[in-house]
């Protein structure tokens, strides 16, 4: 599987649902369900590395997550604020990026773009 074509359903058991359902952050190994092994097998990876999974909303809605890992490295407190900032400034980006182009598409004429 190559990560541009993984698609994880929402509808099965995974972390992806709990963010989806408001949970926050992750920070361990995945557990054994379908779509985390079908996610680390895009880069040939295995469940036994530690990892962080960061939701990235837009208002209350999940658009993407965050994922990073260390492979055998241990994760540092420094490594997971990095990433949790991250996290914070990719919200803020995509939430400005959708409010430029609904206010293009409002002086424009076109449809809005839908978040």
């Amino acid at each position: 599987i190559q990560l541009q074509s993984l698609e994880i359903r929402l509808d099965q058991p995974s972390l992806f649902l709990h963010m989806r359902e408001g949970g926050s952050f992750y920070r361990g190994r995945l557990p054994e369900m379908p779509p985390h092994q079908d996610l680390v097998q895009c880069w040939n990876g295995n469940l036994d590395q530690d990892c962080v999974l960061i939701p990235i909303r837009i208002g209350h809605r999940l658009v993407t997550v965050l994922y990073a890992d260390t492979r055998e490295a241990e994760l540092t407190s420094e490594s997971l604020d990095l990433l949790r900032r991250s996290g914070a400034l990719l919200e803020e980006s995509m939430s400005s990026l959708i409010l430029r182009k609904k206010a293009e598409s409002g002086e424009s004429g076109d449809s809005p773009v839908t978040a």
